[in-house]
């Protein structure tokens, strides 16, 4: 079994008639990544049991949370989506982002190894939308 077939969010996005997968790699160390298009859409995600940075590439603008509906999404936006969070999404327009996927046993090896912290110190906050203007361009030759 590929590790991308026991990884929810990105079951979620292959389900769906809207979504479509432009990319995909396992990366090893269990890392996986995938580039996704998407339009009129609605995704909702079910305590998955890895964590998935999302960044925003192009479009987005209609994007929101159900819970959040006046944050919406645009491109260099990211969202931290940690092991066994909840969240249901609107996807008005298009949009195409880029996904990375992991493990908390990746995530505490990372803490240990990257930054010599002990896992149990550091956490994974969830996060909607944070800014990061350069990102895209940073990310554009790996999607192109």
């Amino acid at each position: 079994m590929h590790a991308l077939d026991t990884l929810q969010v990105f079951q979620a996005l292959n389900r769906s008639p809207n979504a479509r997968l432009e990319h995909s790699a396992e990366l090893g160390d269990g890392l996986s990544a995938a580039l996704w298009s998407n339009h009129h859409d609605a995704q909702e995600y079910e305590a998955p049991s890895h964590h998935t940075l999302s960044c925003y590439l192009a479009g987005g603008t209609g994007t929101f949370r159900r819970d959040q509906p006046g944050s919406k999404g645009g491109p260099g936006k990211l969202c931290i989506l940690p092991a066994e969070h909840q969240s249901a999404w609107v996807i008005n327009g298009d949009i195409r982002l880029a996904h990375l996927y992991f493990s908390p046993e990746q995530f505490a090896l990372g803490c240990v190894t990257l930054l010599d912290r002990e896992p149990r110190e550091l956490q994974l906050r969830e996060s909607t939308f944070l800014d990061d203007p350069s990102r895209p361009s940073a990310l554009r030759s790996w999607s192109a």
